[in-house]
């Protein structure tokens, strides 16, 4: 029925504020303007900039997971009135980039590093972490993997290597 009415519809988004103007035509002849507030971006919506400092401050020397806790304990809530879970700290931190801390230890070692040191592929050394031939670990259960390997254990591994037949270069 409003297509019998209205002849066109003409937008015109004011970027110095953040309206839109809706120029209407009617099928009379008369033309009627009106001014509506276009919606905040998604992200400003949902996460304040203290609480998105506050994430940042916190990623420098915290998981994700313990940055959950961290504000749950101090009783910030989301926008919405909810606790904070893992997956809203994840959306902050990809939202406004914010990097993970390495977390490596020093002893630690990845897995090209053990591939590239045993002369093996890199499948080879996910098979022992799989297997738990190898003591590894993925921070925050994410990213790659740490691994730590003694001196018996590397000679044990070097000596698998040199005496099976399917790892030969």
């Amino acid at each position: 029925m409003l297509r019998l009415l209205i002849q066109d519809i003409t937008v015109e988004k004011l970027s110095a504020t953040r309206q839109a103007v809706l120029h209407i035509r009617w099928q009379g002849g008369a033309c009627t303007d009106i001014t509506v507030d276009l919606p905040r971006p998604f992200a400003a919506m949902c996460y304040p900039a203290t609480i998105v400092e506050k994430v940042r401050e916190l990623s420098q020397h915290l998981s994700n997971r313990q940055i959950v806790a961290s504000l749950n304990e101090e009783g910030r809530r989301s926008p919405h009135g909810k606790p904070f879970t893992l997956a809203m700290i994840e959306w902050i931190r990809h939202q406004y980039g914010i990097a993970a801390t390495s977390f490596k230890r020093p002893d630690e070692i990845t897995v090209q590093q053990l591939a590239h040191r045993l002369g093996v592929s890199i499948h080879v050394v996910y098979y022992w972490i799989e297997r738990q031939v190898i003591q590894a670990r993925k921070f925050d259960g994410r990213g790659p993997w740490w691994i730590t390997l003694d001196v018996a254990k590397e000679q044990q591994l070097r000596h698998w290597v040199r005496t099976s037949g399917h790892l030969q270069r």
